[in-house]
């Protein structure tokens, strides 16, 4: 059975600048076994600034990231973890469970 092109452009998720947060938690509630790329999140324009700087300084004061949170990017929609860092968020993606090996076994 072929795959039409335009079969794979259906699949395709479409990016927004939309970041749903569902929770907050301690940094050492995520195991860093899954954390997977950084990037740097900045806001989007002047509407943005001070939902931004409102998330990262609570984030800051709580001592709290902000994981499953969900992201497009590229194409793909990613569970990502945000922490504040200075004046920034640090947006880092998250490994699935299923995307991490166990532990060898050593005899």
């Amino acid at each position: 059975m072929l795959i039409d092109p335009e079969e794979i452009d259906a699949l395709k998720v479409e990016s927004s600048k939309i970041i749903d947060i569902e929770r907050f938690v301690e940094l050492q509630a995520i195991d860093r076994l899954y954390w997977d790329e950084p990037y740097y999140l900045v806001p989007d324009g002047k509407t943005a600034i001070e939902a931004f700087a409102v998330i990262r300084d609570a984030m800051r004061e709580k001592d709290r990231v902000g994981p499953w949170a969900a992201s497009c990017l590229s194409q793909r929609e990613r569970i990502v973890a945000l922490e504040p860092r200075n004046d920034i968020i640090l947006l880092t993606t998250l490994r699935a469970h299923d995307e991490v090996r166990g532990p060898p076994t050593i005899s």
